[in-house]
């Protein structure tokens, strides 16, 4: 659901990816396929940021022109950030991404494992990969030693809603399942049960959880709550317009689609401290050493000095983000994992991974995960 839309997440049918493909290698302009391939190759993981309506038939044509018009309309001034919000103007035509072949390798791909057609990457707890199956209602742990998958556990019955994303705080696993009654459940990840259910009345879109609390936002309602993740008391409810993706700190970040900012909570109060403004329809937040990261459904990235509330925004078409070690990465729209410059927000050194597009991207176990359709892949960094 995003607004009053009902939406399929799918991803796109194949005639659009063969298409795609042959675009590429017409080698058109790279802003113009990285505005399509922003649109058109989005899959199930962004699908989880923000569901995206199935493209049916038409052509490529159409599929290329819904893109950049969505592009331009997102380019707009006055589409970026709130009112009050500090930011630097968007990057100029000469400030291009650096082509991945020109610069340093960020890595190898050190392993890869077949996965399901079902089977979504969420998360990272218990220092593993976590994976979800939203229509099974079961999720599972990948053991980063033998590249192999424990056993599914089940947290739902089956044909459930779209989402089931999940979110540690250190002892326990948390979903949210979208079930009425047990909105919210707790599974033991040594024993693989359930141990805790919590009824919000919600749907949730995003979990995070940390300093003994469990964070969910819910698109639909306007509401960010806090819960006790020791007794499941719920402590905070907090309205803000289109919540999606949270990030729990020593305070609480949580970008609101609904007026295109982030937002920043204190835990113990639930009180909205300040809100600086980004790109349209925030969906991911991050925090690096260095500073804020906030990924747009547009699928553009910005990173906020939180001293001053500056923003600044990078010029490459980005998917998923992800912080290892305290440095920040993310995938790109075209498949390529690179390591982000804190002064650029370009990449430093980059990774192709494949032809396609691939879905998430989450740090674990020394190493970065992703996935296209059928593969998990393990990413090594190189040495710094």
């Amino acid at each position: 659901m995003t607004g009053n839309r009902q939406v399929i997440e799918m991803p796109p049918p194949a005639p659009v990816r063969r298409h795609v493909d042959a675009l590429r290698r017409a080698e058109p302009p790279t802003d113009l396929l990285d505005s399509v391939m922003a649109e058109v190759e989005r899959t199930r993981q962004v699908g989880q940021l923000r569901m995206m309506p199935i493209v049916v038939g038409g052509s490529l044509a159409a599929v290329a022109a819904a893109a950049i018009g969505i592009a331009v309309l997102f380019s707009s001034p006055d589409r970026v950030g709130g009112p009050d919000a500090t930011r630097t103007p968007l990057p100029s035509p000469a400030s291009q991404p650096a082509p991945i072949r020109d610069l340093p390798a960020a890595g190898s791909v050190e392993a890869t494992a077949p996965i399901g057609p079902g089977q979504i990457l969420t998360t990272s707890a218990f220092d593993a990969p976590w994976f979800a199956d939203p229509a099974a209602g079961t999720i599972q742990r990948l053991d980063p030693g033998s590249m192999t998958f424990d056993a599914p556990i089940e947290i739902r019955p089956r044909g459930g809603p779209p989402r089931l994303w999940l979110a540690s705080d250190g002892e326990l696993l948390w979903a949210g399942t979208g079930v009425p009654g047990r909105t919210l459940v707790a599974v033991d990840p040594e024993l693989g049960d359930v141990v805790r259910e919590v009824d919000l009345g919600l749907a949730p879109f995003w979990v995070a959880a940390g300093n003994g609390m469990v964070w969910v936002t819910d698109r639909e309602r306007d509401l960010l709550v806090g819960i006790d993740a020791s007794t499941g008391a719920e402590l905070h409810r907090v309205s803000i317009a289109e919540p999606t993706g949270v990030h729990v700190g020593e305070t609480i970040w949580v970008a609101s689609a609904g007026d295109d900012e982030v937002m920043e909570v204190d835990p113990r109060s639930g009180r909205v401290l300040r809100a600086i403004g980004v790109p349209a329809d925030p969906v991911q937040v991050v925090r690096s050493a260095e500073a804020l990261y906030v990924m747009g459904g547009d699928a553009r990235i910005v990173a906020i000095d939180l001293a001053s509330g500056v923003t600044r925004e990078g010029p490459r078409t980005l998917v998923a983000l992800a912080v290892l070690a305290g440095e920040p990465w993310a995938l790109s729209a075209v498949f390529d994992v690179g390591l982000l410059d804190p002064a650029s927000l370009d990449f430093s050194a980059a990774l192709k991974i494949g032809p396609g597009g691939g879905e998430g991207l989450v740090a674990a176990a020394g190493s970065l995960w992703t996935i296209d359709r059928d593969t998990l892949y393990r990413i090594r960094p190189a040495p710094p």
